[in-house]
This record gives C-alpha cells, structure tokens and sequence, in this order.
C-alpha cells in the first residue's frame, strides 16, 4: 500500500490500541469517573449551598463590581440576551457582515495574523483558503446528492418551513469532501495553512468531529457565527 503524501499535514496519525489495552484504559477512566461522582455526590449531601447554581440562575446576570461586563457571576440572562438579538436581527432579515466592523478580523493569509486574530478572538479568516472552483465542485456534488436524498425522503429539513436542509456525513458522500478533511490542496488551496493553524491550537493528531453539508433556500431563516459543543 502506498502511503498518501498529499493528506493531512498535521502527522502522524494516531496508532489504534489492541482491544485488551483499550478494555483496559476504558477501565480506568470508569473508575476515576466513578470515584469523581462518588466525592461530588458526597459533598452536595454536605453542602447546604448546594441550590446556589439554581438561585444563580433565577438571579440572572451580575457583575462582581456591578458594573463589568467581564466578571459575570451567572450566564443565563446572557444566554437569553444573546438569544433576544439573534431573534430580533431574523425579524429585521439580516444579519451584519463582519466587514462592517473594523476591529474584527479580516482575511489574511499571514500565518502571524491569524494567530494573533484567534487568540485574540477565537477566530481567524484564511484569505482565498478555497477557489472558486474549489467552491463550486464541492456545491455541486452537495446538491447533488442532496436531490438524491430527498428522493427517498431522507434529506433532513432544519426550517419550519422546508426552506433549509442538512445533509449528514460528507465524508461518506464524495471524494471531493474527503479530500477537503484531509487539507488536501485539491480540494482546498489553503488547506496545509489551515491544517497547521489547527494543529497549533488543537495539538497533533486532533479528529475531525462531524462534517455535515447545510443548504439553506431563501426564506431558511439567518444564522449568527457561532460554536457547536
């Protein structure tokens, strides 16, 4: 077998573990995660603030200098604030670009940049990471196979109305996906600047948790930038 040069570059992959060594280490972690509830459950029946998570909540946000908005104590009014805008930016039909804002990170495809940028905000724009014909071969084999899904009624709507829809696990559905995981140039121009960005941030031999393919028709609703975890 011919080892494929052109994969990821963030190496080595990680060896599987026999089953007996896996048994084991799962073992292990059961144990510490056992003894872990064990201690917490002890100390919640000691505890007579073990309500006070509840009580933060139903206080709702606060500040330790009652005026900071970088030391809040609770964050379920956050939470629902956040969730108030998202709603109301929807009723208004659109969302700002991030280019309306100068201090927010721009495109760039100088490595120092964008670790600067992702330390600083979380997130980093890579400057031309795809063509557009990159772009357009990856649109056309997710339509694709998303018209053949629907065909057997198993295309998932994410709207209300079925103005919007997922496609599950690309990584089963074309070459053109695998390729792009894999930080391959032929499916994504900047993938190796990407692959090395994650792998200072993630570590090496870090896993790919989910790719999944959304197509959203107008009238499918609007979507801040946000984080799944």
């Amino acid at each position: 077998m011919l080892e494929d040069i052109t994969g990821s570059a963030s190496q080595p992959i990680p060896q599987v573990a026999d089953q007996a060594t896996t048994i084991e280490t799962l073992r292990k972690e059961n144990a510490q995660l056992r003894a872990e509830l064990a201690k917490s459950q002890a100390l919640n029946e000691t505890d007579e603030k073990n309500d006070r998570w509840q009580n933060a909540m139903a206080q709702g946000i606060g500040y330790s200098d009652e005026k900071s908005t970088t030391s809040s104590i609770s964050p379920y009014r956050l939470l629902k604030q956040l969730s108030g805008i998202s709603k109301e930016r929807m009723k208004s039909g659109r969302i700002r670009n991030s280019s309306d804002f100068d201090y927010l990170p721009k495109p760039s495809d100088h490595e120092a940049q964008l670790e600067a940028d992702f330390v600083r905000w979380g997130y980093c724009l890579v400057k031309d990471a795809m063509s557009p014909e990159q772009i357009q071969q990856q649109l056309d084999r997710l339509i694709e196979h998303a018209q053949a899904e629907k065909q057997i009624h198993k295309l998932i709507p994410t709207s209300r109305n079925a103005r919007a829809e997922l496609v599950n696990n690309l990584v089963l559905k074309g070459q053109v996906f695998r390729d792009a995981v894999e930080f391959k140039e032929s499916a994504a121009q900047g993938g190796p600047l990407v692959d090395r960005l994650l792998t200072k941030i993630m570590g090496e031999g870090f896993g790919l948790g989910c790719a999944h393919g959304s197509i959203v028709h107008e009238g499918g609703g609007l979507q801040d930038l946000h984080i799944d975890q």
